[in-house]
């Protein structure tokens, strides 16, 4: 319910009438599951828009004490819920735009849920090219885009699908369903 009214009142930058679903969530964390079971160095993870938490909540399950995990959400109510609810030494929670977000070191994963195509292309741009300039090389991008908004609107995002998606996926278990892209840098 909290989604719903949320999408109702802010609509231009909550993205879901409902929260993400287990299924979409799984795949959304589905590169990060396959690296951390690789690998024992350190990792930095970054999600934004995560609304309610149902990916922070499998990326919580995914942390190891080595790791570092960065959550960014721009609704004041959705902050002080994720912020609440996600407590550790490793997690830090801000509530801002990511367009102000410098948190000086760059990230081997983002877990995107943020709404491009509800935003104005010029500030999907911009939080685009900002996500760019957080990450490593060889680093990671997931971001979903729901059934209905599933074409690439914005240029910038057209072209750094093409250059770095390694894989999508269709998850028809979510209200709505939803396509997953996974980009690699």
């Amino acid at each position: 319910m909290l989604n719903l009214v949320h999408f109702i009142r802010h609509i231009k930058h909550i993205g879901a009438v409902a929260p993400s679903s287990p299924f979409l969530a799984h795949e959304m964390t589905q590169p990060l599951r396959k690296v951390v079971k690789k690998s024992d160095r350190p990792l930095r993870i970054l999600e934004l828009g995560p609304g309610t938490g149902p990916i922070t909540s499998q990326i919580c399950d995914l942390l190891r004490p080595q790791d570092t995990f960065d959550i960014v959400e721009l609704d004041t109510v959705l902050y002080k819920q994720i912020k609440s609810s996600y407590v550790g030494p490793n997690i830090h929670v801000f509530g801002m735009n990511v367009l102000d977000f410098n948190p000086g070191h760059t990230y081997d994963f983002i877990v995107s849920s943020i709404p491009y195509d509800q935003l104005p292309q010029d500030i999907s741009t911009q939080i685009w090219q900002k996500q760019l300039d957080l990450l490593k090389p060889n680093a990671y991008l997931t971001y979903f885009k729901y059934y209905k908004f599933n074409f690439i609107r914005g240029t910038f995002e057209r072209a750094v699908n093409r250059k770095h998606c390694v894989e999508k996926h269709f998850v028809m278990r979510n209200m709505p369903p939803a396509f997953v892209y996974v980009l690699k840098f």
